[in-house]
């Protein structure tokens, strides 16, 4: 088992990219923490998914955007369960507003969750990585928008997905005399809720499916499968990278 007995804390564990995070982790070895913002149904299903999986797990809500609760969570995860070996900032929000349509107030709220969100909770964890000697792994889940531009999701999100890019790879210098590893995921076409206004409209959904090489759109255990390897000893040369998932999507653009 690649995490056998490691605890690994994820924003936004309840669905999506973060639900198949949460559940390849466990069936590695981890125990898992989550967080929720509202979908209280969907954190107490991948939370028995996990127990199923013979894990520990400790859930929790919070609105990532909020410093005080995001530091809340990771001390409540360290205390817990001793330590924090795997910090995953998956959290998001994709309004799918466009430029000229969107408004100061929910540019300001995708930046606070986002982006702001993730700086918080990954400076939290290295600081309590360090504290107690762990030479841990930090995986930000950033988006193939922050590479390229396209439309959905939105110039907010994207904006926020660059951001984060920047900040794996400042993240990674500075953090690598402590042994912590620092990573971001970049996935494209994943099959989750935070994709539904595309996967709800035909013509939209087929154009999209079209254009990425591989022929089909990604499954959240996919993105899972990758940040275990990432997060394993497997990958333990590799920090400060950028990993796309897209079924070669962005490679095709150019």
């Amino acid at each position: 088992m690649l995490l056998k007995d490691k605890v690994a804390l994820i924003t936004g564990g309840d669905r999506g990219i973060g639900r198949g995070i949460a559940l390849e982790f466990a069936k590695a070895g981890a125990d898992i923490a989550f967080c929720y913002h509202t979908r209280a149904d969907a954190a107490e299903a991948t939370r028995k998914e996990i127990e199923a999986l013979g894990r520990r797990t400790l859930v929790m809500q919070v609105d990532v955007a909020n410093y005080d609760q995001v530091i809340e969570m990771v001390r409540r995860t360290s205390e817990e369960f001793g330590r924090i070996d795997i910090y995953v900032s998956n959290a998001a929000i994709a309004p799918h507003i466009p430029f000229l349509q969107l408004t100061k107030e929910q540019w300001e709220r995708t930046l606070r969750v986002n982006l702001f969100g993730a700086f918080y909770g990954c400076q939290a964890a290295a600081k309590d990585m360090i504290s107690k000697g762990v030479k841990g792994n930090i995986i930000i889940i950033t988006s193939i928008a922050g590479m390229v531009g396209f439309s959905p999701p939105g110039p907010d999100y994207a904006a926020t997905k660059a951001g984060l890019i920047a900040l794996t790879r400042y993240m990674a210098i500075e953090l690598a005399p402590h042994g912590i590893r620092v990573n971001a995921i970049a996935p494209g076409f994943i099959l989750t809720d935070i994709n539904r206004p595309v996967r709800d409209n035909p013509v939209l959904w087929e154009y999209w499916r079209k254009r990425i090489p591989l022929g089909r759109v990604g499954e959240p255990e996919e993105v899972g499968k990758l940040a275990v390897f990432l997060a394993s000893e497997n990958a333990s040369y590799i920090t400060g990278e950028i990993v796309t998932i897209d079924g070669g999507w962005v490679h095709s653009q150019y």
